[in-house]
């Protein structure tokens, strides 16, 4: 039930964050610090010198702070949605399956790394963003344990999707239900 009812808020919920972000201009709406490439109104690459500028943009200084306090704490409920989702949903299928054998506990654990490795990597980079964006500065290190979190997030998050998928598909051929 709980892998469900995540799964189903989990899609519902991006719709909500768009129609806040939409509000807070082009940039915020598509969210391009959690995405790789570009900024969207400069159509200039995401680099340090490059996200400074857009700091200090006076055209940005009204959508930085929403960005920050509005923007993240929904991301963070999407975080917990779909990770949730990913989490319960990997247990849920793992503990379904019935060939070879019944799952084992290290495998139950084995199936939680890349859903967890997720969050925590996508929490990261909204702390990064959270503490960047209402700043007209950023660190080298910042910027890039920032967008090293959001390559790890990305990946991770294809990869427990896909793993998910598979365990769905094994539990439909090799479960007791």
């Amino acid at each position: 039930m709980y892998a469900i009812t995540l799964a189903a808020a989990a899609i519902i919920w991006p719709f909500i964050v768009n129609c806040v972000a939409d509000k807070y201009g082009t940039d915020v709406s598509a969210r391009f610090l959690e995405r790789l490439g570009h900024i969207p109104s400069t159509g200039k690459a995401l680099t340090r010198e490059n996200l400074e500028e857009w700091l200090r943009s006076p055209a940005n200084g009204q959508f930085r702070r929403p960005y920050a306090y509005f923007i993240m704490p929904l991301d963070f409920v999407y975080i917990c949605l779909v990770g949730g989702f990913f989490v319960w949903g990997s247990l849920w299928l793992a503990a379904a399956l019935t060939w070879p054998r019944p799952a084992t506990w290290p495998f139950c654990v084995l199936v939680c790394i890349l859903p967890v490795v997720y969050v925590v990597s996508d929490l990261v980079e909204d702390a990064l963003i959270a503490r960047i964006v209402p700043r007209q500065d950023v660190t080298n290190t910042e910027f890039k344990v920032m967008r090293w979190a959001t390559k790890i997030k990305m990946v991770c998050f294809g990869a427990a999707a896909v793993q998910t998928f598979v365990l769905g598909v094994c539990a439909v051929f090799w479960s007791a239900a």
